[in-house]
């Protein structure tokens, strides 16, 4: 296994150039493809992980490996459990500079193991965090229990990057990045790092992709209380169907809701309503009585007519079209 790397001591050729700019100029940390050292328990080795090829970049320098690297980490007792970071270290202190990727030795604690107050090219116990001299791209937090010869948990820390955006897999990475400005998309959350009270750090999270926040949330149709904070989601549509012989009609969501539905409000499509109209998303659930009915993937409702000679009744096998709008979360 070799790692190639252009940006330490030496001229750099243009093509080398044309990769480096792009990459390692416009952030601090990247890969670039979506299997790029990639962190994986090897399949026989005890404390032992595989890293995938590829390609990745730090400041000033960006990296080819050619191969899988195995890199092994400290045994751990009985009873215990350790989370530790593997990371890709470079060294601009050795001449020609030095890129290879190292375990970290962490804590029992889910995180990222303390900075070193000093470079310490050689440290297995602190995170390097001195550019131009010695510093560590996060990569991967792994948990090791003691009796147990794989991993027990692997958080994915490595970024993606291109014109001007960022995308992640865990929300870990927000405790390295650390620079006002950066965006940062995490499994739908967009996530930006700004000035705070006293012009301090702070990360906040401004958009939740294809979900909106509510003022407030009342009764819900299913699924309970939703959690404090919760983002909803939002489905519509339009359709055209008929009420089956008793006069009711269902209708599946494009998508399932993951855990609830808030409220669901439907209104009549046709052009001409003089002769029906949709109550809401009702069934005959309970005798001499009407309940409500919906789950986190449709609901039904009934289609109501007026008798000629008053009162309404259901109006079966009737082809008609609703609107509909739904709220879940």
């Amino acid at each position: 296994m070799a790692i190639t790397s252009i940006g330490y001591d030496g001229p750099i050729t243009e093509p080398g150039l044309a990769s480096l700019l792009p990459n390692s100029g416009g952030m601090q940390w990247g890969v670039i493809g979506a299997g790029d050292w990639a962190v994986t328990p090897h399949p026989s080795t005890a404390q032992a992980l595989n890293i995938a090829p590829g390609v990745g970049w730090g400041p000033g320098v960006i990296d080819t490996s050619n191969a899988i690297e195995t890199i092994q980490c400290d045994p751990i007792s009985l009873g215990q459990t350790r989370w530790d970071l593997i990371a890709m270290r470079r060294n601009w202190q050795p001449a020609g500079g030095q890129s290879r990727f190292v375990a970290v030795k962490g804590t029992s604690a889910k995180g990222l193991p303390g900075k070193a107050v000093a470079p310490t090219p050689l440290s297995n116990t602190q995170r390097q965090v001195f550019p131009g001299i010695v510093e560590d791209q996060p990569l991967a937090l792994v948990q090791w229990t003691g009796g147990q010869s794989q991993p027990t948990a692997v958080v994915d820390l490595r970024l993606w990057g291109a014109n001007g955006g960022m995308v992640a897999k865990s929300d870990l990475v927000l405790t390295y990045l650390d620079r006002v400005g950066s965006t940062v998309t995490i499994e739908g959350d967009v996530w930006q790092c700004t000035l705070g009270a006293n012009d301090t750090m702070a990360w906040t999270k401004s958009t939740r992709l294809g979900r909106i926040p509510l003022l407030g949330a009342g009764s819900t149709l299913v699924g309970g209380v939703p959690p404090q904070g919760t983002d909803f989601l939002v489905q519509a549509g339009t359709v055209a169907q008929q009420s089956d012989p008793n006069g009711y009609a269902r209708l599946t969501y494009p998508t399932p809701f993951p855990n609830g539905v808030l409220t669901v409000q439907i209104t009549p499509g046709d052009t001409s309503t003089d002769r029906a109209w949709w109550n809401a998303p009702m069934s005959y659930g309970i005798a001499g009585g009407w309940a409500p009915v919906g789950d986190r993937n449709d609901f039904v409702y009934g289609l109501m007519t007026m008798n000629p000679g008053g009162g309404i009744r259901l109006w079966g096998n009737q082809w008609h079209r609703i609107n509909w709008l739904a709220i879940g979360w």
